[in-house]
């Protein structure tokens, strides 16, 4: 992994890059300059995004992934709906995520960005329908889905998670795919987490269920978080990763008994990691780890700084499961419940974890003890002639 900083009108850019087999994946995110209005920060952004993909020297359709993290979603829609429009064109069908979720590093604005560069004379087909894009490249179908909601804006949001799962599994049965074999990762933003919480999780154990998904056989890797959409009739939304080509072999899913308990213990149904292997290098997964033991008890109630040090003892933990590091860690989404906790977890990361690319954003946890929660992806290097590479 390399790490490379650019300087773009003044602001520090993170990224990591990961190149083999004349194909590159790059992760970094983008904050925009404080002081300025929404308009212009999204301007702003656009010309970010294409500068280090220059920078990079990639070419704009490499640019798969984009998640925009607002402030204000429902005030902001105009702009977003147009900067969404604007970043479809100038990098091709790429998918694009949005979020209510504020950047506590001053922007009103901000993006996780992330590119596949595949060389000349490599076969690469791109396609985006709605809420799904999709990249053939090597031997694999990469589906990334954002933005999916329901329809049932006065259901309740047992009945809206629902809905998105079982559009989900249809879209991917489409395709000749499904949730239990080739969906590596999720997403659920959820408003009001404190209080619709607890239907998202009941379910997703019931959809789960109908497709024989139990301790017994597997989960998926997820983050469930606070997040919202400008629809106020929606309380769920989600976006996705999924594979095809793939077979259980490739699939590890991490678990680090000696620090984390299994999340069905306490009645969730998500798995702390997943790890995927390609013939040339292995991606993990980490779910959104908060600090928590292996009984699945609080550690260090009311004290984020100890609880930021040990979600990354865990996350360590997993990564070790994976044979990987932190050094493999390429990019990371750290979320607080309270603002006022941003400046501690800075100078926690800046002592600690300087190059990792990340963002730190306004999302309340699910469980109020938890003062901070953490979600990463590594990349490791490997060989395994079993598999297509990347």
């Amino acid at each position: 992994m390399e790490f490379v900083s650019h300087i773009i009108d003044g602001i520090d850019i993170q990224s990591s890059t990961f190149c083999k087999n004349d194909v590159t994946e790059l992760h970094f995110y983008f904050k925009c300059k404080k002081n300025e209005s929404f308009v212009d920060q999204c301007c702003f952004l656009e010309h970010g995004i294409c500068a280090v993909v220059r920078a990079e020297k990639m070419k704009p359709d490499a640019v798969t992934l984009i998640r925009l993290f607002v402030s204000d979603y429902s005030n902001q829609k105009a702009e977003i709906e147009e900067l969404y429009s604007t970043l479809q064109i100038t990098f091709g069908a790429c998918a694009v995520s949005v979020v209510q979720q504020p950047c506590l590093e001053g922007s009103k604005l901000a993006a996780w960005v992330y590119a596949v560069d595949v060389a000349n004379g490599n076969e690469r087909q791109q396609v985006n329908v709605t809420n799904h894009f999709v990249d053939r490249h090597s031997d694999y179908v990469h589906i990334w889905t954002t933005g999916l909601k329901s329809d049932k804006c006065n259901a309740d949001s047992y009945k809206q998670t629902d809905t998105i799962f079982d559009e989900y599994n249809t879209y991917l049965s489409d395709n000749g795919m499904n949730v239990k074999g080739e969906c590596v990762r999720t997403w659920l933003f959820v408003k009001d987490i404190d209080y619709n919480y607890k239907d998202v999780v009941e379910a997703r154990k019931s959809f789960f269920d109908q497709l024989d998904m139990t301790e017994k056989t597997h989960y998926l890797a997820s983050t469930g978080i606070e997040g919202r959409i400008d629809d106020p009739c929606s309380n769920v939304l989600m976006d996705a990763y999924a594979v095809g080509g793939i077979v259980s072999s490739q699939i590890k899913h991490l678990t680090a008994v000696d620090y984390l308990n299994p999340t069905h213990e306490y009645g969730v149904t998500f798995e702390r990691g997943t790890s995927l292997d390609f013939g040339d290098r292995r991606h993990i997964y980490i779910s959104g780890t908060a600090s928590i033991d292996k009984k699945g008890l609080v550690v260090h109630t009311g004290d984020v700084f100890k609880q930021v040090d040990r979600a990354m003892v865990n996350i360590k933990a997993l990564l070790a499961d994976a044979d990987a590091t932190g050094n493999d860690i390429a990019q990371m989404i750290v979320y607080l419940r309270d603002v006022n906790d941003c400046c501690l977890i800075q100078e926690y990361f800046t002592e600690k974890y300087t190059e990792i690319p990340k963002i730190i954003v306004l999302a309340p946890v699910c469980r109020p003890g938890w003062l901070v929660e953490i979600e990463c992806i590594a990349i490791k290097d490997i060989e395994n002639k079993k598999y297509s590479n990347f």
